[in-house]
């Protein structure tokens, strides 16, 4: 999050931020809430929490189409 911030910082209209594997412990989802990214995407490669289900900012993709080819 804070590296979204440095970057809009110098320029950046808008950040967005990308994920494999959300691991997403303590307050990150917080942070994410409450960051300047306009949206993180994440796969849907480990189980997610209730809140980052919710959440405005997280959006899941899933890999099950990839992996079932």
């Amino acid at each position: 999050c804070k590296a979204a911030d440095a970057i809009k910082e110098r320029g950046a209209i808008e950040v967005y931020g990308m994920a494999t594997h959300p691991v997403l412990s303590g307050k990150a989802i917080e942070r994410i809430e409450n960051s300047s990214l306009i949206s993180v995407i994440v796969s849907d490669t480990i189980p997610l929490k209730k809140e980052a289900k919710n959440s405005k900012k997280i959006k899941v993709l899933s890999v099950a189409g990839l992996l079932g080819e």
